[in-house]
């Protein structure tokens, strides 16, 4: 195995239990060394439960953490090559930049003077603040702190950072700019970060692979293009982006399509795709908004719904439409502003209108049934 499919971190069936109530059950998925990944899931789903049990914070109930193939599931945190960066970033105020990058390797007294002094002034150029080293924490920015805690966590060079939504107590602008930072940042240093985020937009901007969890439960591993256009469940693709979701009943299959009728009675004809669905299954329909665009009428393959323009949202670059169908499902469309045809104005018919490899089709009927638009939101809001 080369040095770049190293497995650095294996979770062998981790469970994590609290009494009766099961935090993390049965995570069982490797990370390679070098590897970006991401664990997002909403709130309390167990993903920095299992980010704790990484470190050495939490003792897994069962199963095993293996750290460059050796099991450390009793090994203290403090022997284990890994480090953590919080949310809170926790440096010393009296010191400065370079004195709080170097605490550690002095802490440890495993190198000389020299070899810490090294050491930390490569890492601070590395991170950008080769410039700050005599400043203090109170004299830099929120995003130049991040990057010092993050220079201290990464100056032993540890197997893996395990970042737990660092990001977090950042405004916008900044947090959009520490995800670029971020990523450079990793791919620099060439070690894996493991990333901790409800956030599904700095998951899919910055990871190579995410772990959507719900409910302490990995739903799907993948790419950030496979977990956004191949969801495994529902759940994924409603947190994943903004989904209408139609739930339906297959009424026939062939080799390339399948056609179904939605709970409302509206007939459409969808690819088939992996999985395997027979005469009255219950599915879902997934439509991505962008995917869909207005037009007057339906074209002769009818893959398309009409309905009246009930909300424009102008967005800047994009426009979010809102279409109320006569069988009161709302169904979303996010277009390019510059597109928007004059005749789309709130209270006119409208047609939403997609190409053939737009839906895409899951197994089962989301718990909302009656709600066919679902976003992040909505989806945070029902758990």
């Amino acid at each position: 195995m080369t040095d770049e499919k190293r497995l650095v971190i294996e979770l062998d069936h981790l469970r994590k239990m609290y009494g009766d109530f099961v935090a993390v059950e049965d995570a069982n998925f490797s990370i390679a060394n070098g590897e970006f990944f991401a664990i997002l899931g909403p709130s309390g789903c167990g993903k920095t439960t299992m980010l704790k049990m990484i470190a050495g914070f939490e003792k897994p109930t069962s199963g095993r953490v293996l750290l460059d193939g050796e099991d450390v599931s009793s090994v203290p945190p403090y022997r284990r090559n890994v480090n953590t960066v919080f949310q809170q970033y926790a440096l010393f105020p009296h010191m400065s930049v370079f004195d709080n990058v170097a605490f550690g390797p002095r802490s440890a007294k495993k190198f000389d003077d020299a070899r810490i002094k090294k050491d930390v002034t490569e890492i601070l150029e590395v991170v950008r603040l080769g410039k700050f080293a005599a400043r203090k924490p109170s004299q830099l920015s929120g995003g130049q702190q991040q990057r010092v805690a993050l220079a201290r966590a990464l100056v032993n060079y540890p197997s893996a950072l395990l970042l737990d939504e660092p990001l977090a107590a950042l405004d916008l602008k900044l947090r959009e700019a520490m995800q670029i930072e971020l990523k450079r940042i990793q791919r620099e240093v060439g070690i894996s970060f493991i990333f901790v985020t409800h956030d599904q937009g700095e998951a899919i901007t910055m990871s190579d692979r995410i772990a959507v969890m719900s409910e302490g439960r990995v739903e799907q591993i993948g790419t950030p293009e496979q977990i956004y256009r191949s969801p495994a469940s529902l759940f994924v693709a409603g947190f994943i982006g903004s989904a209408n979701l139609l739930p339906a009943t297959v009424e026939s299959n062939s080799k390339q399509w399948l056609h179904v009728r939605t709970t409302r009675g509206i007939a459409l004809k969808v690819p088939v795709t992996s999985a395997s669905f027979a005469v009255g299954d219950k599915v879902c329909v997934m439509l991505r908004p962008e995917r869909l665009h207005p037009a007057q009428s339906i074209d002769e393959s009818g893959s398309g719904l009409d309905g009246i323009l009930t909300d424009l949202v102008y967005q800047g670059a994009t426009a979010r439409l809102i279409v109320h169908q006569t069988d009161d499902t709302e169904i979303s469309a996010l277009i390019d502003a510059n597109a928007l045809p004059s005749w789309a104005r709130p209270g006119e018919k409208i047609c939403l209108v997609w190409s053939d490899d737009c839906p895409y089709v899951l197994a089962g009927w989301p718990d909302h049934a009656g709600a066919t638009t679902t976003s992040v939101d909505h989806v945070e809001a029902s758990l």
